[in-house]
């Protein structure tokens, strides 16, 4: 190889070291850009869960509420039933008693 040919071969792996390091370059820096996004997402991904586990809280709360007003409804359907019943016997005992009254 002639120094001409030496020199220009040089020239080129240095063109190329160059192109090397700046593509090196660039790719740390979006790197760092998706590292950054990541930790972003991550945070996000813990708020949502917070949050869910909030709304988990309130629709198990809100469940609870539902059962007791279940429970209250039908203890107040059961007590009119029975104060419905008492009054139906009332009337009927009243009827007989007025139905006895007559007869005599």
């Amino acid at each position: 190889m002639t120094g001409s040919s030496l020199h220009k071969e040089m020239t080129n792996l240095q063109n190329k070291h160059s192109r090397v390091e700046q593509e090196n370059s660039l790719l740390r820096v979006e790197k760092s850009h998706l590292v950054e996004h990541i930790s972003q997402l991550h945070k996000q991904i813990a708020e949502k869960n917070a949050e869910i586990r909030r709304m988990q809280g309130h629709v198990d709360s809100l469940c609870s509420d539902m059962d007791s007003l279940k429970l209250r409804r039908d203890l107040d359907d059961s007590s009119d039933k029975e104060a419905w019943q008492q009054l139906s016997n009332i009337s009927h005992s009243v009827e007989k008693l007025a139905a006895g009254m007559s007869l005599h």
